[in-house]
């Protein structure tokens, strides 16, 4: 766009040719610091922790619950501890994650500098349902990062078979954000699973999922890690993943 450019938060104006300063140069920089002191005066729902000392589940998600339509979530730079939210409704199997974008359309969600970090084995981030027209930018999830030991003669782990590694197969890829208590199970040596990192081996959890009739979704710059099953998922799980996608670099 001519005579402006994209400063992660918005669209800045940069004079690029010769201009009369009354008219274009002054009115513009006025409209940067308009957009300056707005960040600055952006305050998020009392309690919320950029340390990640203390969780900001339920703060967030009030963030999120209170955007309007063609609104931008501004989610200052820090680390942010959260967890499952089971307030979030509309979940028959429990398998909430942690932050939920429902319904919402023409949002922007400006996240450079943040992390959302969850601290429980198999447990997704941030789930978008039903939303159309979503950008989401410099947004980094992480995982817990452990996983499950490795069977050192067969190669198999959390994913395992009767073979070796832990036997999931008949539920993998079934039950997401520890909505499965598979505690109980038995692995080979007839040993029981308990629980690993505070969640169920055999569940699986991503940073971000994107399905439920979501439409031109888009990730900007966003980074995920630590996770079980994937950093950026497009579609449910036991579910076929859409092939109306594109990945760009």
């Amino acid at each position: 766009m001519k005579n402006k450019t994209d400063f992660q938060n918005g669209e800045f104006y940069v004079p690029t040719e010769q201009v009369d300063l009354s008219t274009k140069f002054l009115p513009g920089m006025a409209e940067n610091l308009r957009k300056i002191e707005d960040y600055l005066n952006y305050s998020l729902p009392k309690g919320t922790d950029p340390t990640g000392r203390k969780q900001s589940t339920k703060q967030l998600q009030e963030l999120f619950d209170n955007a309007a339509d063609g609104d931008t979530i501004l989610i200052p730079p820090g680390t942010y501890w959260v967890e499952k939210n089971t307030a979030l409704k509309d979940f028959p199997n429990n398998d909430q994650p942690c932050l939920l974008l429902r319904g919402k359309k023409n949002i922007r969600v400006i996240s450079w500098g943040v992390t959302l970090e969850t601290r429980i084995h198999a447990q997704g981030i941030l789930e978008l349902q039903l939303c159309e027209d979503v950008v989401i930018e410099g947004l980094r999830t992480k995982g817990y990062g452990k996983f499950p030991a490795i069977d050192p003669v067969t190669g198999y782990g959390e994913k395992g078979t009767i073979a070796g590694g832990y036997p999931t197969s008949g539920y993998w890829n079934y039950w997401k954000n520890n909505s499965y208590d598979s505690s109980g199970s038995n692995k080979n040596d007839g040993t029981p699973f308990e629980t690993f990192g505070g969640g169920f081996i055999g569940n699986v959890g991503s940073g971000v999922l994107i399905h439920r009739g979501c439409k031109r979704v888009t990730l900007w710059k966003c980074e995920s890690y630590g996770f079980n099953y994937a950093g950026f998922l497009i579609g449910q799980p036991r579910g076929l993943l859409s092939n109306r996608f594109r990945i760009s670099r």
